[in-house]
Order: C-alpha cells, then structure tokens, then sequence
C-alpha cells in the first residue's frame, strides 16, 4: 500500500474535531457571600445548593461561556455529593450516585483562561492537580488579598460531604462552621484546606457537568528547562546523604543535581537550590532569568525569574524529579516574604538547632513566597531545585515521566 493511502486511511480512521468533546469548564466565582446562599444577590431567592448553583449559572452567563446554565458548584450536602453533582446525578458517592455503577464520566477541566486542572476527576480527587481552580469565571486571577482565597465546598478529597461542616445544609451564616478550600492551592487543599466560621465571606467553585476533552486537557511543555521539589527532605543543615560531604549552600546545591542526575534531568550539573545565602537573596543565585520553568508533567511554572519571583506563577513547584505530586510538605527557602534574603537560614544551612524559613510547595500566585514561616532546622524540609541552564529546549522534550 502506498504512503498516500496509508496517510488518508489514517485520516478517515480520526474522529472528525466536531465529535470531540469540547473543554469542560471550571472557575471560580469572582464574587463571594457567607455560608447561608440565599443571602448571595445572585442566589434568585434559592437556597442551599440550588442557591449556589443559580450564584454559579449567573456568573457564568455574565462571562458568556457556554452551556452557563448547566453549571453547578462543587458543594456537598447531606443529600448530595459534588462528586454526584458534577455528574449530573444526586445522592451519595458511596451510592454510586444512583446508579448500578459508580459514574466516572465526569471532566476533565479547563479553567476559563483555557489552562488545565488535571487530567481526569480521578486525578483531582487524587490531589494530581496541573492548575489550581484560582481563575475567575472571566479568567481573571483573583485579587491578592495577602491570604488564602477560601472557597466554600462542604467536601472532602474523596469529593463527598463532610457531616457537620456545610453552614447546616448552606442556609446560615451564624453558630455554624465550613469545610473550604484554598483557591491558590492544589493536592488535597483545593477543596479541604481548613474550617472556617460560615460568617466569613468565601467564594464557590463552579463546574460544568459532562465529559470533557481529555486530550485538550494534557500539559505539552515537555523539554523545557525543568524544576521540582525534591521527593523527600531532610533537615535545613543539609547533612543528607545526597550531600556527598558538602556542606551549607554548596550541600543543598549538590542535593539538586544529585537527585536531577539520578532522575535523568537535562543539564543536571546546571540545578541550583532556590535558597537563599546570606545576604544573597534566592533569586539573585540564578543567571538565566528570561527562560521559563516547567514541572516534570510538562506544566509550566512561570515564564521567566521575574515572575517567579513576583508570585506571577501558573502553578506550584509540587511535582518532583521522578514526577511524583507532593501534598501539603514544606520547602527550605530562606526567602522573606518579600522575596529578599531572610535572617533565618540555619546559620548558614549548618544548624539543625537554628531557625530556617521554609514555604509550603503546593500554593501558587502571589502567596506562595508569603505562605511561610521561621521553624526549627531539625525539622525535614524539603528543596525546590530548578536548572540555570541556558537552553530553552532540549533533546527529548516530548518525553514524560
């Protein structure tokens, strides 16, 4: 068979572009009310989860996406679950939904400025997150307000209600408590980062039900120069075995490329620790500052050092060199949050019995440098390593994890 049939058998084998599913879209709200829903202006006198998903319907007509009535909140209750809701379905995930079968048809994302969630509502769930929900329905990120974006969600990380924590079935606003989320953040703290009174204003999480384009829905930035956080830490005066009789800012340095030469990484020798050293602010220690960053699942993190630095960032540094997506861990920094050097950095990072800075690595935007604290250098932390390399691509830059 000739290379011309061969190429047109492929091409009527392809399912033509208007039989793929188009993105399913995610946002969140620009506004924000109490726990009670029928006191939001755009409820339309509706309370609970009917309330919320009239909050999120209006929002979405006002951006003009399609399909703005089918929206509904990631909001569970004790009727029914947001992992049912965003089927389509009601009742109880341990259910099934209703169904015979558990639904899994659910997603992918994408939130309205076209980036990804994550690769499936299973990836979500799992705290495998490319993007964090911290998009407005018209793209917009959300005002930096100095902290955590709350989103109310009632939820958990298994996408069902949490007894006790839905502002009583989202219909009032005193003597009561939520289960929200952090809109900057991923892993299993984008729907339960924390507990906060039903008084407190947060915003709502707006899903459109159905399948979505899983295809459209995948990260292509592979091949760029790479940074992670490493897969397991240590304490701040670097004494890991990885180290190799280094010691201060030349041991965390050689942890980096230690760990980006075991996982295969580009230019291991050019890895850098995005720590602080002395006086030297973090930032300062990285001379290729106009490339971008990716993650080793092809997400970028930001475009340039500027905008790591400035908090202008597409996603966190969660993911590590073997591809694996962190939770909740700390990373050792030295970084104040103004992006400057600060005092504590373990004398030096060669005290355990010191005081270091470290940051929490699955937050993104402005917070991200913000979200830290000074802690004991005993305490194991973990490294972000990025590459100074000058390339922008390299050999192998469709190859994944």
């Amino acid at each position: 068979m000739s290379i011309r049939w061969i190429c047109m058998a492929l091409l009527l084998a392809a399912p033509p572009l208007a039989a793929q599913n188009p993105p399913r879209r995610a946002f969140v709200t620009s506004v924000q009310g109490s726990g009670n829903l029928a006191t939001w202006s755009e409820a339309g006198g509706q309370s609970g989860v009917a309330g919320a998903d009239a909050v999120c319907r209006s929002r979405a007509r006002a951006a003009g996406l399609a399909n703005a009535d089918a929206f509904v909140a990631w909001l569970s209750d004790s009727t029914d679950d947001a992992y049912c809701r965003v089927h389509g379905l009601h009742g109880k995930r341990n259910a099934n939904c209703g169904l015979a079968q558990p639904p899994t048809d659910a997603g992918p994302w994408q939130r309205s400025d076209d980036r990804p969630v994550a690769a499936s509502l299973a990836d979500q769930l799992a705290g495998r997150l490319f993007h964090p929900i911290n998009r407005d329905e018209f793209g917009r990120p959300l005002p930096f307000t100095g902290y955590l974006q709350s989103v109310a969600t009632g939820t958990g990380a298994n996408g069902a209600h949490l007894p006790g924590y839905d502002c009583a079935g989202w219909t009032t606003g005193t003597g009561a408590t939520m289960l929200i989320g952090g809109a900057d953040s991923t892993t299993d703290d984008w729907s339960g980062n924390g507990v906060m009174s039903c008084t407190v204003p947060a915003r709502l999480y707006c899903l459109e039900p159905g399948s979505g384009n899983a295809q459209a829905a995948r990260p292509r930035e592979f091949g760029k120069r790479e940074a992670f956080v490493t897969g397991s830490g240590g304490p701040g005066n670097f004494a890991w075995p990885e180290a190799q009789g280094q010691t201060g800012i030349a041991a965390a340095d050689r942890i980096c490329r230690t760990r980006a030469a075991a996982a295969g990484l580009h230019r291991p020798d050019t890895f850098k620790a995005l720590l602080a050293d002395g006086a030297t602010p973090a930032f300062a220690r990285f001379s290729q500052a106009d490339l971008p960053w990716v993650r080793r699942d092809g997400v970028r993190i930001a475009d340039n050092l500027a905008a790591l630095q400035t908090g202008a960032t597409y996603a966190p540094i969660n993911v590590s060199e073997t591809g694996t997506y962190l939770a909740s861990i700390g990373a050792w920094t030295g970084i104040a949050a103004d992006g400057s050097a600060a005092p504590e950095q373990c004398a030096g990072w060669t005290d355990a019995t010191a005081q270091g800075r470290a940051t929490t690595a699955n937050i993104a935007g402005p917070l991200w440098l913000r979200a830290s604290g000074a802690y004991a250098c005993a305490t194991h932390y973990a490294l972000y390593c990025l590459s100074d390399a000058d390339t922008l691509f390299h050999a192998g830059f469709d190859a994944s994890p």
